[in-house]
């Protein structure tokens, strides 16, 4: 399974809906997260917690057991690419594209669905490559 972030911040902050979040990574047979996640993870957990979130996420990725995916120059490319034809501005309800390499990535290398986290609850487990 890979988390992104809005999994992690929900986890972390115990938003309403986190036990069930829990369940589901509790329930992955492996469990990981890119580099461009957990970094954007931490910049989000330190601005909602108001101080720095690295030792947060450290002791969140060491007792869940979950590996950090690497992200290398390819990967940045690609990235930049979606971003340029899909990116913030770009077209209409397609904020967020820019992210899918990253995500896409981290799946195909696990073999594993994302694991991510909405207001209305879970979305994304499960979902085929």
């Amino acid at each position: 399974m890979i988390l992104e972030t809005s999994a992690i911040v929900a986890i972390a902050l115990k938003e309403p809906g986190f036990e069930e979040l829990l369940g589901k990574l509790a329930k992955a047979r492996n469990a990981g997260v890119g580099v461009p996640t957990l970094t954007e993870t931490a910049i989000v957990l330190s601005a909602r917690l108001n101080q720095d979130a690295r030792g947060v996420l450290s002791r969140f990725l060491i007792e869940g057991s979950i590996a950090t995916v690497p992200f290398g120059d390819a990967h940045f490319s690609v990235a930049v690419d979606a971003w340029l034809q899909y990116g913030k501005g770009r077209q209409h309800g397609v904020t967020e594209l820019w992210r899918l390499p990253v995500i896409r990535h981290c799946r195909a290398r696990w073999r594993a669905p994302a694991l991510r986290w909405q207001t209305q609850g879970l979305a994304g487990v499960g979902v085929s490559r």
